[in-house]
């Protein structure tokens, strides 16, 4: 049936939204596996009359219906032909909370990390933690049965499931709980769907021959990650099994079922308690990965709540990626592994001895060299860098990536150094390698070769390896997958791994629930071959587009964009910290979120045609603010900003755009004589001419005549346009300030720093700009360039070595060295504390996004403690405006929602006579606009309010 007629029978009974465009089956044609299939259409149910309405008229038309949640799933669970069933935007409701009994009811959509900052004063969580914990959903971890870091202790999801209502493929509703004997029985007397579920599952169980096979042939007990197929063994102690009492409840055999026998409604959790009080980390580094692994069984029998590996091809990732290598502070010289043991106890003399004896035993015995201690904020830093391991692989330049497909086996703790000593004899034969990471605390490490699917030979040794390493955790009686589920990946291994009589006994509990394998067909049950439906990111043609900038790492466009893997960083709502990405923060839209445009143009730039023009090129980018958050906090560097720069100048190639050709070059006109008078003047005309929104004020343009005098210093002040153009009188209180801290500066020759060409694609002037400004820099003294606005002066720093002609890249790298901003630079002072009364306001500190992805946000506070002056750094996000982009009529409205993400409510919540400070032009017209607050920058911060306050 076709897709339109079938909306057209749905449409009075669906709420929710109906996505049959090309731009949105392919944003949901793939997860963070190395899948890709075009689903039918994407339907995202408002409640669950929604739902019902939906599963009976596709179970009419045998129609597929694939359930995801957020799409971070790595074995490819959530790619399918059907038709997308997104719950994570709307079934996000919690319910019936009961500290007293631990128990939560949720709906699927609930991301794991906002239940628990909903219940943290209780001093309970959801314990299961996976890497994705900020992004991920409830129903994506009960269909995935996902465990997390410290499974040790909290162990799976299936371990914290209590109770479920589901939806049969047939719209039947079933509540899934405890049975004891007596209610298992009447439910086998039922006529209904739900009866002969259990009648079905009865027969199975009782079956003598598949139950000795289920013994025979499933992971050892004693391995909590056992996740593989369908989990009848847990049914066998239950009173399913005549002759015995032990309850049964189908929660334990539904999680980890990967969408393939209901969808959810609603969940039943058991939380737990939040750890001691009394944490720190054990950082056990060793020379080798075999001794790392025989510290982890020293580890284990000391009780910690994680051990974790990271190995040096992890860490050598993090050397180069802007915010993990600030999170290396803990690592000693270069550890081929380190082994992270995480203890918490009820007293720090607890702690300590258990610090105390397994750090002296390993020294002692040489499997470490040493053994750093990190407590404290610091503990989630170390986190965050073992978090990061899954996007910081996709940084290994070249098409050869370290692969996901047998980075889920799990053993017993005490077979891991053995097995990873077979796993790596396979890989040596093929002359391979393995990137090595995450839990060994639980017998499961990450392991991931290094192979290159887009060549033959590489699906080649896909294929081998594969094959090989399902049968060496067969031979331990392992489990091939541990946390990260089937999927197309490993599902196909089935029948070798538990034998034929079982793999029946899966079919025939598949065809009782679904009888027409239309739930998330092609999982577990008739999985294609492993090598269907490759998402290769690398196509013939990725030389044939000549683009403006350079891609030093990653050689192309494509390569640098196919660096995106799918794990979703950029999807982590407001109420954490950070700032990526502020247009899906206000539209919970998959195409405006980082991953979402990259998934866009990788397929654009992958096929057999490029086609930039193409609609859902414009449409993934048309919200993409350029703010630089990817680049710092996508732990595989996506630098979205520079793609878009990029594509808009290729599509500017075949059409003209007023709007950008006029932005690039305005900071010329304004400094042509009486232009700023002109333009203040004919401002109503000029907004109508340029497609500004009525609603924003224009800047006041200013003139400002600076000094030709040179000083007798290297060190050198750069006054961008903006400043020049919309703040003139920051520039001497920038002086002033900086002779107050005996620090003279001479003015940098440059007029403008191309940042209005770069952020609207017109790359060619900006290019032209860039040799420009660069060449009047050569033969100059220079020690430092300090910069008063971030985003004109971090262009120095960031775009000039990509866009500048060749024979300056050299001397482009060395500028880029050599700048910083302002707060920057006097955070690097050595100043004493000033006499300053103690009847101060407070002040408040916004940082441009670009200062927070290049540099980082704590420079400004840094320096205001080193004179004597308490300030908060502000968890603001991105302000919205983005220079041009807030302007433009169409984008005022997605402006004013990102900057209601976090911005405004920090601003509203502070007293009226505190000091807001934030030295981006952009973040001053914003708070302007809406909110009427003035922000100060940096420069008059220390000069009114501190250094020369009588003259305020």
């Amino acid at each position: 049936m076709k897709v339109d007629l079938l909306w057209e029978e749905l449409k009075n009974d669906f709420k929710g939204d109906w996505l049959i465009g090309r731009t949105d089956r392919l944003l949901y044609s793939t997860d963070a596996s190395i899948y890709q299939e075009l689903p039918l259409a994407v339907a995202i149910p408002h409640d669950s009359e929604d739902l019902i309405a939906l599963c009976k008229l596709c179970f009419k038309h045998k129609i597929p219906l694939v359930p995801r949640g957020a799409g971070t799933s790595l074995a490819g669970q959530v790619v399918g032909n059907g038709i997308i069933v997104d719950t994570s935007k709307h079934f996000t409701r919690v319910r019936d909370f009961n500290p007293t009994d631990k128990t939560i009811w949720v709906e699927p959509g609930v991301i794991r990390d906002e239940l628990n900052k909903e219940i943290e004063s209780h001093q309970l969580l959801f314990g299961p933690e996976t890497s994705t914990s900020n992004r991920c959903t409830i129903g994506g971890m009960i269909g995935n049965n996902s465990c997390g870091t410290r499974s040790i202790v909290y162990g799976s999801t299936r371990d914290q499931l209590l109770e479920l209502k589901i939806l049969t493929v047939s719209g039947e509703l079933i509540h899934l709980k405890n049975l004891d004997q007596k209610a298992l029985e009447k439910k086998l007397e039922s006529d209904t769907l739900e009866g002969k579920i259990y009648k079905n599952l009865h027969d199975i169980i009782n079956d003598e021959d598949i139950t000795q096979a289920i013994k025979k042939n499933y992971p050892k007990a004693s391995i909590a990650r056992r996740n593989h197929g369908y989990a009848l063994d847990y049914l066998l102690d239950t009173c399913l099994k005549k002759g015995n009492d032990q309850p049964l409840n189908l929660c334990k055999l539904f999680a980890g079922s990967e969408g393939t026998l209901g969808i959810i409604l609603e969940a039943k959790l058991q939380l737990s308690d939040v750890l001691d009080p009394y944490k720190a980390l054990l950082c056990i580094h060793c020379d080798t990965l075999e001794a790392s692994l025989q510290a982890n069984i020293l580890a284990v029998d000391e009780n910690p709540t994680a051990s974790e590996l990271m190995d040096h091809y992890i860490l050598d990732c993090t050397k180069e990626q802007i915010e993990q290598k600030e999170n290396r502070f803990f690592v000693v010289g270069e550890p081929k592994a380190i082994l992270v043991v995480e203890f918490a106890e009820k007293s720090e003399k607890e702690l300590q001895a258990k610090i105390d004896k397994l750090s002296n035993k390993l020294i002692n015995d040489g499997l470490a060299y040493a053994c750093p201690v990190v407590k404290g904020d610091d503990i989630n830093r170390v986190w965050e860098l073992r978090k990061a391991g899954l996007g910081l692989l996709s940084n290994i330049p070249g098409s050869a990536k370290p692969i996901a497909f047998i980075e889920d086996t799990a053993v017993s703790v005490a077979d891991l150094p053995e097995y990873i000593k077979a796993f790596n004899q396979i890989l040596k034969a093929k002359n391979l390698y393995a990137v090595h990471y995450a839990h060994a605390g639980s017998g499961e490490l990450h392991l991931r070769p290094v192979i290159d699917l887009a060549s033959a030979k590489g699906r080649k040794l896909f294929l081998e390896v594969a094959e090989e390493v399902a049968d060496l955790v067969k031979s331990y009686k392992g489990s091939l997958s541990g946390e990260h589920g089937d999927g197309r990946l490993r599902g196909f291994f089935i029948p070798k791994m538990y034998g034929e009589l079982i793999y029946g006994a899966f079919k025939k509990l598949k065809e009782c629930w679904d009888p027409y394998y239309l739930l998330n067909p092609n999982k577990i049950i008739d999985v294609p071959p492993i090598d269907s439906n490759l998402r290769v990111d690398y196509a013939q043609n990725i030389n044939l587009l000549k683009t403006a900038y350079r891609y030093p790492q990653a050689k192309t466009l494509l390569a640098a964009n196919s660096m995106c893997n799918g794990s979703g960083d950029c999807l982590k709502s407001k109420a954490f910290a950070g700032t990526m990405c502020p247009s899906y923060m206000a539209t919970k839209k998959e195409k405006d979120s980082t991953r979402g445009r990259a998934n866009i143009l990788r397929n654009v730039l992958g096929g057999e045609k490029i086609d930039l023009n193409a609609p859902e090129v414009s449409e993934a980018l048309k919200l993409c603010i350029s703010c630089k958050a990817c680049k710092r906090e996508c732990p595989s560097n996506v630098d979205m900003a520079k793609y878009k720069s990029e594509v808009l100048y290729q599509q500017q190639k075949s059409r003209f755009d007023f709007f950008a050709y006029s932005t690039a070059r305005l900071p010329a006109l304004s400094r042509l004589p009486l232009f700023p008078t002109i333009l203040n003047f004919t401002s109503p005309l000029a907004k109508k001419l340029l497609g500004i929104h009525p609603k924003r004020h224009l800047p006041n343009f200013k003139s400002y005549k600076e000094s030709a005098t040179i000083q007798k210093t290297k060190t050198w002040l750069f006054v961008d346009e903006f400043t020049r153009m919309e703040r003139p009188e920051i520039i001497d209180k920038t002086i002033n300030c900086l002779a107050y801290f005996g620090v003279e500066v001479n003015l940098l020759p440059i007029k403008d720093s191309a940042r209005a060409a770069i952020s609207v694609g017109q790359l060619d002037y900006a290019k032209r700009l860039v040799d420009k400004n660069l060449s009047s820099l050569l033969g100059l003294e220079i020690d430092c360039i300090i910069g008063i606005e971030p985003s004109a002066a971090l262009s120095l720093k960031d775009e000039y070595p990509d866009l500048c002609k060749d024979e300056l890249v050299t001397f482009a790298k060395e500028i880029s060295s050599k700048t910083k901003s302002l707060e920057r630079f006097l955070s690097e002072l050595e100043v004493d504390k000033l006499e300053i009364g103690k009847d101060r306001p407070s002040v408040y500190i916004h940082t441009h996004c670009h200062q927070k992805a290049l540099e980082g946000s704590a420079y400004l506070s840094k320096f205001l403690s080193n004179i004597g002056i308490r300030s908060t750094n502000l968890d603001s996000g991105c302000c919205g405006m983005a220079g041009s982009f807030g302007f433009k009529k169409e984008n005022y409205e997605i402006s004013r929602q990102i900057g209601e993400n976090k911005l405004f409510p920090a601003l509203k919540s502070i007293k009226r006579d505190d000091l807001v400070v934030g030295s981006g032009i952009s973040c001053k017209q914003q708070v302007k606009d809406f909110l009427a607050v003035k922000m100060l920058h940096p420069s008059e911060l220390l000069w009114d309010h501190i250094l020369n306050p009588k003259k305020v």
